[in-house]
């Protein structure tokens, strides 16, 4: 399309996903379009609340267009009130709208025909694609989502207020679409790669309306607006991940094989799962500054904790979702920065070796061995912290990095 569209917006998963595959190919999107229950002023089906939509709007950096329907609205009436409203932008020379609509050929060509007589054209950038495929592809790209209303007819009441993830997908029934396309389920997305920030929020009563159940979502406190990517934590996964933190920096203290030391392990879990980064420094440095006290302090300590620091911003820096092999990656990243920024300051201060370029040279290769133990050593502490984490998030969910912050 050569010009700007309009994006059907209802605040959940597909809506999320066309915006980012409109973005993708370079599509120009003019805002997002919405529809909201006077009185209840929530999303219909969905339930949302219209404040947790402006929050999503606000972190898309994309304006909300909102076509009010009455109570009990008759399909006569939402065809004159969204039509009214479409005319309207088609005044200003937007005639297109895109929806995240899946593979329902009914109300495909009932949104064609609709647009239609108005000589408007609907676009549908995600028809025909595998929901299966698009539901791992949803929380592999690390978008975050709960279950706001489901269908009793579908599905038991009790996953109302259930995270979109990988889990859910799991042990969802075998005759459960995994995008909910049939209307089995709506969900609200508070994060991922389109937001500028999280959307926090807390989950509310639980509400009953004929066969479907609603998770009343409220609105919470917004991180600063000086760190708009930041994620507020929950207690529950602040207590847990400072515990580990606690037992790896206590585990410093244990006979070990010369380099075999949990703590850049320690920095990278740190830095990946604490959120604001500011705990994600203080802590894990914190943690560590413990265990010298006990151990004694040497001349290169300054040099050990900006190396140390530097691991925790390595890790800190990268998105979600935190995979096994990038974990890996940024433990292993962090074990070879530590030992170059370490071994130079060897070279630079100790004297013991010459300083000259074959001096350094020779202080890193004097250091091999301690690399590899220490590159073992930390590849080892870190499935630990992480693989201890991530059972814990299976059975108790308010672990998980996707549960929603509290105030």
């Amino acid at each position: 399309m050569s010009g700007p569209v309009l994006l059907a917006w209802s605040g959940g998963k597909d809506s999320c996903l066309t915006l980012a595959e409109l973005r993708q190919t370079g599509q120009s999107v003019a805002g997002l379009l919405t529809t909201v229950t006077e009185g209840f002023d929530r999303v219909a089906m969905h339930g949302v609340r219209r404040s947790l939509l402006e929050q999503q709007a606000a972190s898309l950096g994309l304006p909300l267009h909102i076509v009010w329907l009455p109570q009990q609205c008759s399909n006569n009436e939402y065809d004159c009130r969204m039509q009214a409203t479409l005319e309207g932008f088609q005044r200003h020379g937007i005639s297109s709208v895109a929806f995240g609509d899946l593979f329902l050929d009914d109300i495909r060509q009932y949104r064609i025909e609709r647009l239609s007589r108005i000589g408007m054209t609907a676009l549908f950038p995600m028809w025909g694609c595998d929901t299966r495929a698009l539901a791992r592809e949803f929380y592999r790209r690390g978008y975050r989502a709960v279950l706001t209303c489901v269908d009793t007819h579908a599905l038991d009441a009790g996953w109302v207020g259930k995270y979109y993830d990988e889990e859910l997908l799991r042990d969802s029934p075998a005759h459960l679409d995994p995008c909910g396309e049939n209307g089995e389920f709506h969900t609200f997305v508070f994060d991922g790669p389109v937001f500028s920030r999280p959307v926090t929020f807390e989950r509310g009563d639980i509400v009953w309306r004929d066969r479907f159940v609603f998770c009343d979502l409220v609105p919470s406190l917004r991180p600063s607006s000086s760190q708009p990517k930041e994620i507020i934590m929950n207690k529950e996964r602040f207590f847990t991940i400072s515990a580990l933190i606690l037992g790896a920096a206590v585990a410093r203290l244990l006979p070990h094989p010369s380099n075999v030391t949990p703590m850049t392990a320690l920095a990278v879990f740190g830095g990946m799962c604490y959120r604001p980064r500011w705990v994600a420094f203080t802590l894990p440095l914190g943690a560590m500054l413990l265990s010298d006290c006990l151990i004694g302090f040497h001349a290169l300590m300054p040099v050990v904790y900006g190396s140390f620091a530097l691991v925790v911003a390595l890790a800190a820096g990268q998105r979600q979702p935190h995979t096994s092999m990038r974990v890996a990656f940024t433990t292993a990243t962090g074990s070879v920065l530590f030992y170059l920024t370490t071994n130079f300051a060897v070279w630079t201060i100790s004297g013991m070796y010459p300083r000259t370029l074959t001096g350094l040279l020779e202080c890193y290769l004097m250091g091999l061995p301690f690399l590899r133990n220490a590159l073992l050593g930390d590849l080892a502490y870190s499935a630990v912290l992480f693989g201890a984490l991530a059972l814990l998030a299976r059975r108790y969910p308010s672990l998980r990095s996707s549960a929603p912050a509290t105030a």
